[in-house]
């Protein structure tokens, strides 16, 4: 069985000012299964698996 993790993180980079990395990652290997850019810190409708 795998577990899904959920990590954000906002990026400091001026030209992403406001934005924030979301990624679903597998805990036991680390893949990512999912991610997407965001200007809150919830996920919306724009991911790529």
């Amino acid at each position: 069985m795998s577990i899904l993790i959920l990590e954000n993180h906002g990026i400091k980079d001026p030209r992403w000012r406001g934005m924030w990395l979301i990624a679903y990652e597998d805990d036991s290997s680390r893949f990512i299964v999912g991610y997407g850019v965001h200007r809150r810190s919830r996920p919306g409708t724009r991911w790529r698996c």
